[in-house]
């Protein structure tokens, strides 16, 4: 009898012991999925940081007359990685209340919308769903979605999906925006992003 209830016990301790080793197994695949997510989203950002040392690179012998047409081009680099097909950099004055320099890509045989500057700023300037900024950016990933607003009205007239707004800041007063348009998909901006 004494051998007959070891047994049972040694039965129900290999059960436990299998069913803890499949839990163990599915965590540690668990473990690896999650690994290989966070190595894409690493190589997503290296790529990205490439990219902006490169950009940044290119702008250091740079002759004056030479500027606009580099920033267009690194503009469209920019745009073309992060899956946008419009691209803006909007320069204020030094006193903040009007546009000195503007540059703008868009994505060769893209005809979605008006891509004025003017425009783009006046969303800017005007917005007013602060759910949608976090971190100096206001990032918009169905602009469909948006309640219904002066924003949401204006950046559809654009012909734009998803936006991201990027500001630039010196000496802690905004003095300008990298804005991203995606005009034919809508697109999730990462907060890493």
């Amino acid at each position: 009898q004494l051998y007959s209830q070891a047994a049972a016990q040694a039965r129900i301790f290999r059960v436990l012991l299998y069913a803890a080793a499949v839990l163990l197994a599915g965590y540690i695949g668990y473990l690896f999925v999650q690994l290989g997510v966070r190595a894409r989203d690493l190589q997503a950002r290296l790529n990205l940081e490439n990219i902006v040392a490169e950009i940044s690179g290119r702008f250091i012998n740079l002759a004056p007359a030479q500027i606009r047409d580099e920033v267009h081009v690194s503009l469209g680099r920019l745009a073309r990685h992060v899956g946008a097909q419009r691209a803006h950099i909007v320069l204020y004055t030094t006193s903040g209340n009007a546009i000195e320099t503007a540059y703008r890509w868009q994505e060769p045989g893209t005809t979605a919308g008006k891509p004025d500057e003017d425009g783009v700023d006046t969303v800017v300037q005007s917005w007013n769903l602060p759910r949608y900024e976090h971190r100096g950016c206001i990032s918009v990933a169905s602009v469909r979605s948006l309640p219904d607003s002066p924003e949401k009205r204006h950046l559809q007239s654009r012909g734009i999906c998803s936006w991201l707004c990027v500001f630039i800041s010196l000496g802690g007063a905004r003095a300008g925006f990298l804005a991203l348009d995606t005009l034919s998909v809508e697109r999730h901006w990462a907060a890493e992003d």
